[in-house]
């Protein structure tokens, strides 16, 4: 995927938490410190989770591995936490 398109989705990701209240300026900027720390990314193995309202997956980069995890608010729906760690 073109950086642009990477980008396009983080800037998109980031609109909808400021639709909800949350900080998008923050979370775009831990994403795109991820992908330029990780490279290219493609989706690791699931750590935990149910799928519906929480889940914690790895990341594997061409340089690095990271950690997301996502809970949402079924109810709303609502994006609850967005966290994405860089392991080493």
């Amino acid at each position: 995927m073109p950086d642009h398109d990477r980008f396009s989705a983080v800037d998109a990701l980031a609109a909808e938490f400021q639709r909800q209240g949350g900080q998008p300026g923050l979370l775009a900027r831990q994403f795109r410190m991820a992908a330029a720390w990780a490279g290219r990314c493609r989706l690791g193995a699931l750590r935990a989770g149910d799928g519906e309202t929480t889940a914690t997956t790895e990341i594997d980069g061409e340089t690095g591995r990271l950690v997301l995890a996502i809970s949402i608010d079924p109810a709303a729906p609502l994006l609850q936490q967005v966290d994405l760690l860089v392991q080493p």
